[in-house]
């Protein structure tokens, strides 16, 4: 019994160290770029900006492709979308999230690395989720521009009617 601890310990030592040299060997932080909660305005979008990194801890270079999917990819915009890492190279990628109507947005920023020369390509997916609320304002604004469309209305049809008015006492 005491053997077969022993082992299964073992066991698990190595898998947690084998994962750990796996995963060090690539960075991206934050692992996940979490929650993003905007309310929008009334007549203009809404921008929130953030930035993530990713990191090559490889002895070669890598080819690095980035692609939003799901219904993020209609809201977000990377400064870079395919790029290449040398040895021990980070680069930080800026992103801008533009939404105009409320709603949830979920989705990924999938992280594809190319080693190319009969090397395995890895990939990665860094999760986002957009949640868009309504501004509270928004009914106020959208009965004041109406307000003040019936008052130019109305300046404008008693403008008429007074040069209507005016022409026929000539």
């Amino acid at each position: 019994m005491i053997t077969k601890t022993i082992f299964i310990s073992a066991f698990l030592a190595s898998l947690l160290l084998f994962s750990s040299i796996v995963l060090a060997d690539v960075v991206i932080n934050p692992a996940k770029l979490g929650i993003v909660r905007l309310t929008i305005q009334p007549l203009f979008p809404t921008i929130s900006q953030g930035t993530f990194e990713i990191g090559n801890t490889y002895d070669y270079p890598l080819n690095v492709t980035l692609l939003p999917s799901q219904n993020i990819s209609s809201i977000l915009t990377l400064s870079e979308n395919i790029f290449a890492l040398l040895p021990n190279e980070t680069r930080t990628i800026s992103y801008t999230i533009k939404v105009t109507e409320a709603g949830l947005y979920d989705g990924s920023i999938l992280i594809k690395f190319d080693a190319g020369q009969n090397r395995t390509s890895v990939g990665y997916q860094d999760d986002l989720i957009v949640v868009a609320s309504q501004s509270d304002s928004y009914l106020f604004v959208l009965a004041a521009v109406g307000v003040v469309v019936v008052i130019v209305a109305i300046s404008i049809f008693v403008m008429k009617k007074n040069r209507k008015t005016k022409g026929g006492k000539r």
